[in-house]
């Protein structure tokens, strides 16, 4: 993998505000429970992170507990609802049927 492989990254559970001025600011962090589903179609590396986000404004590093649970469900048939989302979505799923197709 290179740097053109590296994606930004993504905070799913702190919010992070931009005012008018355009200044950020830490915002509130997600309740306990709290979940995120990811749907990948084909191989994917995640990198998880628990460091603090660099705007948290405490001083003191207290990482909470995380489950992450991983299935294999194979290619999202065209019923699955974000398929039908957006077109963008609709051509990924079918780009992703066709390139999996070909490895066949």
């Amino acid at each position: 993998m290179s740097l053109k492989d590296m994606h930004s990254l993504v905070n799913f559970f702190t919010r992070i505000d931009v005012n008018q001025n355009g200044e950020i600011t830490y915002g509130k962090v997600s309740k306990a429970g709290s979940y995120v589903d990811l749907q990948a179609e084909m191989d994917t590396l995640i990198v998880l992170n628990t460091c603090p986000h660099p705007l948290n404004p405490s001083n003191k590093y207290q990482p909470k507990p995380l489950k992450i649970s991983v299935w294999e469900a194979g290619i999202a048939p065209a019923d699955n609802p974000a398929f039908h989302l957006r077109d963008e979505n609709k051509r990924g799923f079918t780009n992703t049927i066709n390139y999996t197709k070909s490895l066949y």
